[in-house]
């Protein structure tokens, strides 16, 4: 007969086995489950921050007051969430310069909205970003974008895109010319393939 567990053993979570390190590993048989919520949760903040990052759209991220205002004794503002279906209209998307950027980095799928005005380091700003959040490590000097117009376009059609600081801000009026004359007209408008290269 076999004794009990004690009382103090901490159930194991079947989708976030701790390693000999103390860290969570996601075991292979559950790696498509977590992923299609990752990918889920990446777009959702991906929401979030493009309605924040708009804020001349007072439809994407206020309401205003249901009560009126009288002089100095204004009422609050309400912060509402935006839909989905509102801030990827790509005829909207199109009219403030913004872009979706949808591929992959070896197995992982990422999703980026990406403002063609901005400067490219603002870019890499919002790449890296991404990075953390997808828990990899950008090693800017070793890392080339490939852009591509659709997800069937030939590897050496894509337009090369180096993420090195000195080759980023030199090629990055190019670049985003490239991107607006192949963009897709709905989202997301370009897709891309993360490679790094040799150290």
């Amino acid at each position: 007969m076999q004794a009990p567990a004690p009382a103090s053993a901490a159930p194991i979570n079947r989708y976030h086995q701790p390693n000999v390190f103390g860290l969570s590993v996601i075991p292979d048989n559950a790696r498509p489950q977590y992923d299609q919520v990752e990918n889920l949760r990446v777009r959702q903040r991906a929401v979030v921050e493009e309605a924040e990052a708009m804020p001349d759209r007072p439809s994407a991220t206020t309401a205003p007051s249901l009560r009126p205002t009288h002089g100095a004794h204004e009422q609050p503002r309400h912060v509402a969430r935006p839909s989905a279906s509102s801030l990827h209209d790509a005829d909207e998307n199109a009219k403030f310069g913004h872009i979706r950027i949808s591929g992959n980095w070896d197995r992982t799928p990422i999703s980026l909205t990406l403002d063609l005005d901005a400067p490219g380091e603002k870019f890499y700003q919002a790449f890296h970003q991404l990075a953390a959040r997808r828990h990899r490590i950008v090693e800017r000097h070793r890392t080339t974008l490939w852009l591509k117009s659709s997800k069937d376009m030939p590897e050496e059609e894509a337009y090369e895109l180096r993420l090195s600081e000195e080759e980023l801000e030199e090629g990055w009026e190019a670049a985003v010319e490239w991107m607006h004359e192949n963009k897709r007209e709905k989202a997301p408008h370009i897709y891309v393939t993360v490679e790094v290269g040799p150290g």
